[in-house]
């Protein structure tokens, strides 16, 4: 399932109600942009939100990046699954974190996570699974992944 569902559930009638009715850039750099949003609140009140966007976000319904959920399989061995170290500049720290990467345009999620898995840890693997797009930050930025299940066979 590929679709934009972030939230599982029902809406309501204050729920629906509530909406972006603007989007204002305030400044952006090469990759970021920093967006002040006005929307309607519960209360049909006119409220403000600051949000960090990529500046390569290619539409508000396409996600941008991908995870990678890997499951190393081997004969006569454990299944286990792998985490990359990087070092964080927004951290100042090396951070443990699920191989990642950006979506290329024309890419789809599976292809994007086989071509980052790839270049961030030297697997090759086959896709068994891909999330529908999911927020992971909601409110600091409109950044979507998909989260996807891949697995490298070790023998």
């Amino acid at each position: 399932n590929h679709g934009r569902s972030l939230l599982m559930g029902t809406t309501s009638s204050t729920e629906s109600a509530q909406t972006v009715l603007e989007r204002t850039v305030v400044a952006s750099t090469r990759w970021l942009s920093l967006v002040t949003l006005t929307y309607r609140d519960a209360k049909g009140e006119s409220r403000k939100w600051d949000l960090v966007s990529r500046t390569t976000k290619r539409s508000p319904t396409a996600a941008d990046a991908v995870a990678i959920f890997v499951k190393l399989r081997g004969a006569g061995k454990e299944a286990s699954t792998m985490l990359v170290r990087q070092f964080r500049p927004p951290v100042n720290a090396y951070t443990l974190e699920l191989p990642a990467g950006l979506i290329d345009e024309g890419e789809t999620p599976a292809q994007a996570a086989l071509r980052e898995l790839l270049e961030e840890t030297g697997y090759t693997g086959t896709v068994d699974d891909v999330s529908p797009a999911l927020a992971m930050s909601p409110g600091l930025t409109d950044e979507t992944i998909h989260l996807v299940q891949v697995s490298v066979d070790l023998d």
